[in-house]
């Protein structure tokens, strides 16, 4: 997350519930990517561009377009130390066809036997 919020800029963030996250003395939670004054001000940027063109939706939207198409069997995400997940990582920008487009391509290739294990 935190990578996407500070938009290349060294920061780190957390997300907890607030009865975990409020634990914590003001100043408690911290390191070295803590109170850079140039990355909390592109994190406020990004925030303000997810805010202003409702990518949380858009996540929502997405995400049941993807839900669908794994209740049809398509299961992914390739990482991991066995390199047995395949993930999903695709922007909140893309449009459905170009999601379906791809996701029918990788579907493709693993009826078909087409992706080798590493």
């Amino acid at each position: 997350m935190a990578k996407s919020l500070g938009a290349g800029m060294p920061l780190s963030s957390m997300v907890g519930r607030a009865v975990l996250t409020d634990a914590a003395e003001p100043g408690g939670l911290g390191g070295i990517y803590a109170d850079h004054s140039l990355a909390c001000t592109a994190a406020h940027a990004v925030l303000e561009v997810i805010v202003e063109e409702n990518l949380s939706t858009r996540a929502d939207t997405l995400g049941r377009q993807l839900k669908k198409r794994l209740e049809h069997g398509l299961l992914l995400l390739v990482c991991s130390v066995h390199g047995n997940v395949i993930r999903f990582l695709f922007p909140l920008t893309i449009e459905p066809a170009v999601l379906d487009e791809g996701l029918d391509i990788l579907e493709h290739a693993l009826t078909h036997g087409a992706v080798a294990q590493a």
